[in-house]
Formats: structure tokens, C-alpha cells, sequence
């Protein structure tokens, strides 16, 4: 798992990381402030435990919103004149990104506050979170928006890194929490750049979160070591908008497929198991950890009474001699190049969730030529393909 690391200043990041303030803030892009000491660990899986008066409503509601977050990450430009709070720096983003963004761009749905009421994370690969929401009275609640000057990135345990600047001399680095029901966010610790008294460059630090010199305590650190703080913690996994279930019927799958354009920047691990010149890229995604992630090369060898299909299936080997078996985890989506021969499906994957063992048949849809994941039975060096219904 990719980790944002934490450049080593440590007597000054403890004395940067005292004191705990109690100021809310409420879908703002103000700077977060530095936590007395930082949890690192990132969000536990567990069950969500969500209050009965709401178990029927946050998820249609969180779904239309990803939806529409879908749409700008599809086309920007679209929506270059939202009103809406909460979307300007993904629109900002995606523009940046271009075909990209429907890759780079992604969500989460998790109890990040700990009330057993799910939030609702927009943000992109690489760990950085331009919108949250949360489910109140009945409806999404945006509790902060980010942007090109102001960017979130999850720490774990409510906690909320954030790096802002709000002229040239003024740059922050802090830490927020979410409050208990994940309505705001409180200041933990807030350091800030400005000019002291001479005018000189300085560093400033407070609990409250303001920018305010004479609100704040000159900070036992040089200007160089303020640019050298980074934030501790591992990403947020995210599920990109690019990711949907398109050959599944049982949307409770968590691995899916898409083809990826030659033109996407996506930030992937890459497998390559042939590179000629019809080579394609797929890309498998995942909105859960599963285990021994393998890709098999198939070949039909029958078709008997009952309808059932036999493929032989042998283990795919990556252009380097290797296995391509592993983990898959939600937060780096797999893109493995290959060539498809043509109609007769040539590949499956197999993985384990939750300790049972899943199958399927990679095919190519007759009717618009999109890809197919149809479930299979894995049997000895075979996958079975049982007629439906």
C-alpha cells in the first residue's frame, strides 16, 4: 500500500503537534492543523452500523452524487459554471486531467467520524480528497471542499491532513478531525508561514486555525523546515469513476473490468503479458481487498449436452517469467496488456473474497463489443461455463 510519507524534523514536529483547539469549520477551504500526535493507521475495515432512521437513505442519496461527480469527471466543461459547493476543484481537476480524469477520479462511501453513519469521499488516486460529505437530517451535508490551494488528504481516525496557501508569504500545513456525528471538523494544530515583526520571513503556529500573527505563537522551525512536513498516514482507498460491473449481474462482485484508452495516464500497476501490435489494455478494479488475484489464459476445448462449456485454463505468465497472482486492493487498480485473439473468450480471472473462491470468463459483448466478466466454475486446469437458466 502506497504511504505519504513524513520527512524526518522530528523535535520540531513534536513541538509543532502540542495543544488541541476546539474551533469547528464547516465546508471550508481554510488549512487543517497539526494533531499532538497523528494517528497513522489507515480507516479499519468493519462493518458499518448505521442509525435505522437512515439505513434506507444515505446510499440513494450518496449515489446520485457520485453520479453527478461522475459526469464532471466525464466532461469538465460541462459543468465550468456549477454553483454548486463542493464540485469547483474536481471541475478544476478534471480539466487539468483531461481523458484521464474519469480514471484518476474517484469515490468512497465509509464511516471515516466513527457515528455509524457512512461519509461520502470524492478524490482523486493519489490520495488527495476535494470533497466529503456526510448524511444529515435526511439529506448530504458537505463538510469541507478542497481545491488547487487547499488540499485534504485522509490520515485515518477522523483525522484530516491539509496544505493551503492563501497569498504568496501565507502557506499552512495542519491537521482537522471530524466531530463526533461528522457534521464539521475541529482544529487540532495549525502552522502557518507570514512575516514577523521585521517583516522577515517566519513561521507561525496556533490551535484555532487562524491566520492571524498576533493570534499565534512564533514556531520553533525555520521556513526550510515548514516546506519539509509532509503528512503521515496511508491514502484513502477510492473506487474510480471509471470502474463499473459491466458483465456481472451480481453487482455484489467487487472486481470489475473495463478497457483503458491508449491516450489514459492512470496511475496503475501494470502487468504485461503481450505487447503486440493489437494489444489492449485491461484494467481490473476493486471496491474491496480480494486475495489471489490470478489471470488464466483459456482455451474452448467443449461443448456438452447439458450446455455446459469447457475451457482449459493454464496460469497467465507475465513478458518477464512471472505468475500474475497477488492481492488486489481498491486503492491500485490493476492494468495488465495483453492481445485477445478474437471472439472465443481467451481469458479469466479467479479470486478469493471473504474466503470463497470466485471465477470468471473475460468475453467480448456481440452487441457493442464491450467486455463481459461472466461467471464461471474453476475445475481442475478448467473453467466451466454453465448455461443461464
Amino acid at each position: 500500500m502506497r504511504k505519504i510519507g513524513l520527512r524526518k524534523v522530528p523535535l520540531i514536529w513534536s513541538l509543532a503537534l502540542a495543544g488541541c483547539g476546539a474551533r469547528g469549520i464547516t465546508g471550508q477551504t481554510t488549512a487543517a492543523s497539526l494533531a499532538a500526535d497523528p494517528p497513522p493507521s489507515p480507516i479499519e475495515s468493519a462493518e458499518v452500523i448505521v442509525r435505522d432512521s437512515q439505513l434506507n437513505a444515505w446510499k440513494p442519496a450518496y449515489e446520485a452524487l457520485i453520479e453527478r461527480y461522475r459526469a464532471i469527471a466525464a466532461d469538465p466543461y460541462a459543468f465550468e459554471d456549477t454553483e454548486r459547493q463542493g464540485e469547483y476543484g474536481v471541475v478544476e481537476v478534471a480539466k487539468y486531467l483531461g481523458e484521464g480524469a474519469m480514471h484518476e477520479f474517484g469515490y468512497v462511501m465509509e464511516d471515516l467520524s466513527g457515528d455509524g453513519v457512512p461519509e461520502l469521499a470524492i478524490g482523486t488516486l493519489d490520495g488527495i480528497i476535494y470533497s466529503l460529505y456526510t448524511f444529515h437530517d435526511g439529506q448530504p451535508l458537505l463538510v469541507f471542499e478542497g481545491g488547487s490551494r487547499c488540499v485534504y488528504v485522509y490520515m485515518g481516525s477522523g483525522h484530516f491532513f491539509c496544505d493551503s496557501s492563501i497569498s504568496a508569504d501565507q502557506s499552512g500545513k495542519g491537521i482537522y478531525i471530524l466531530d463526533e456525528d461528522g457534521t464539521g471538523m475541529e482544529c487540532e494544530s495549525f502552522l502557518f508561514t507570514g512575516r514577523d515583526d521585521n517583516g522577515d520571513p517566519a513561521v507561525f503556529s496556533n490551535v484555532s486555525g487562524s491566520w492571524d500573527p498576533s493570534e499565534s505563537e512564533p514556531a520553533e522551525m525555520t521556513v526550510e523546515d515548514f516546506w519539509n512536513l509532509d503528512s503521515p498516514g496511508e491514502l484513502l482507498p477510492l473506487i474510480p469513476f471509471a470502474a463499473r460491473n459491466q458483465g456481472t449481474e451480481n453487482t455484489e462482485y467487487p472486481v470489475s473490468v473495463l478497457l483503458v484508452s491508449e491516450t489514459d495516464p492512470g496511475n496503475y500497476y501494470r502487468i504485461t503479458v503481450d505487447d503486440g501490435p493489437d494489444a489492449c489494455e485491461l484494467l481490473f478494479v476493486t471496491d474491496r481487498v480480494v486475495q489471489e488475484f490470478t489471470l488464466w489464459n483459456l482455451m474452448m476445448t467443449d461443448v456438452q449436452e447439458s450446455g455446459d462449456v469447457i475451457l482449459t485454463a493454464d496460469r497467465a505468465i507475465s513478458s518477464e517469467g512471472e505468475d500474475i497472482s497477488f492481492q488486489l486492493v481498491p486503492e491500485v487498480p490493476l492494468c495488465i496488456q495483453l492481445v485477445i485473439p478474437g471472439d472465443l473468450p481467451a481469458y479469466g480471472i479467479s479470486y478469493r473474497d471473504d474466503g470463497n473462491l470466485y471465477c470468471f470468463v473475460i468475453e467480448i459483448s456481440g452487441e457493442d463489443g464491450s467486455l463481459l466478466m461472466t461467471r464461471a466454475e474453476l475445475g481442475e486446469g478448467r473453467f466451466i461455463l454453465h448455461p443461464v437458466g
